[in-house]
């Protein structure tokens, strides 16, 4: 069976509240990325990043893969998915992820909305990423669309 490992590296300095980290990941696509709790809870400076912030990259990311792959089962190839991922977290006792919100947009030619509709759902059963996350989530809402 053939397995793939991917990295990335968080180095951070100072304490939770003033402190300050980079993350890098082995492709290049993050290189001393700053993350910052600040950034997390107060918006901050919109040129760092943040976990639920990775998290919603990487669902959305894998679930327009994965989207491709259901409509290509069918042997149809969409022009355009788009997948927008919200990730909601909550303070009360201690900082929560709580909620995801996917917006699944998509041009796929012969396709109808109810088409695109089962394409999205035989995919949330099979995301990896979507299927790994879905536990941890309180509420998850997936809204789709089909663009002409």
């Amino acid at each position: 069976m053939k397995s793939i490992i991917r990295k990335a590296e968080a180095d951070w300095k100072g304490n939770l509240r003033e402190g300050h980290g980079l993350v890098t990941t082995d492709s290049g696509a993050l290189s001393k990325q700053p993350f910052s709790f600040n950034k997390r809870v107060d918006q901050g400076d919109l040129a760092q990043t943040n976990p639920e912030e990775l998290i919603a990259a990487a669902i959305s990311s894998c679930f327009s893969m994965a989207l491709s792959k259901t409509i290509q089962d069918d042997d149809v190839i969409p022009q355009q998915l788009l997948v927008t991922a919200s990730v909601t977290a909550e303070f009360g006792d201690g900082l929560k992820i709580t909620t995801l919100q996917l917006e699944v947009e998509g041009m796929v030619g012969d396709y109808s909305q109810e088409q695109l509709e089962k394409a999205v759902a035989t995919t949330r059963k099979n995301c990896p990423v979507y299927l790994l996350l879905e536990p941890g989530f309180k509420s998850i809402e997936v809204t789709t669309r089909l663009r002409n």
